[in-house]
């Protein structure tokens, strides 16, 4: 079983035998109030699970986040989606100990009524750390995501800032 297809089953397995909402990732999670972590609108809680140590095409720990859309019976394995550095449209590149997935928040930053995604890449950039912002487009995860680095957000390269190691909404 390839690791990508043990992580997407083992956070399905998870889900269903909790009967909600599970968000997995490799710090703290949240759904924002009101959003339910439903991405398409459908009324059906779907699932992000982050991988912050997945190694892809011989890069270790570059990181990916799979995306599991939920339906009345659960979870469905139709319309899954991997995110990672190397998906087009995806800010940055996939790199050694990058981390992609390290945070995963899901909340409404378009005001539309359906979840959207920030991922955390705290190791990113030697762990200055990065953020990408994925939005909704009412079916899916949009994967033209926003990156916001540590210039955008005001802050200095001094010691270690990982910023995105704890994403909050």
């Amino acid at each position: 079983m390839h690791k990508k297809t043990g992580t997407i089953l083992a956070a399905a397995t998870a889900a269903a035998l909790t009967g909600g909402l599970l968000v997995a990732a490799a710090g703290p999670v949240a759904a924002a109030p009101g959003t339910d972590g439903d991405f398409d609108g459908d009324g059906h809680d779907d699932l992000v699970v982050g991988a912050p140590g997945e190694d892809l095409d011989g890069i270790k720990d570059a990181g990916m986040v799979s995306v599991i859309h939920g339906f009345e019976g659960g979870l469905s394995e139709t319309g899954t989606q991997a995110l990672e550095q190397g998906t087009p449209g995806v800010p940055g590149n996939s790199e050694e100990n990058d981390g992609f997935g390290g945070e995963v928040l899901l909340s409404d930053v378009t005001g539309d009524g359906r979840a959207d995604l920030t991922v955390g890449v705290p190791w990113e950039n030697s762990a200055n750390g990065y953020a990408v912002v994925f939005e909704s487009d009412g079916s899916r995860i949009g994967t033209a995501g926003r990156g916001i680095g540590l210039t955008d957000a005001g802050l200095s390269s001094e010691g270690y800032p990982l910023f995105g190691f704890h994403v909050n909404g």
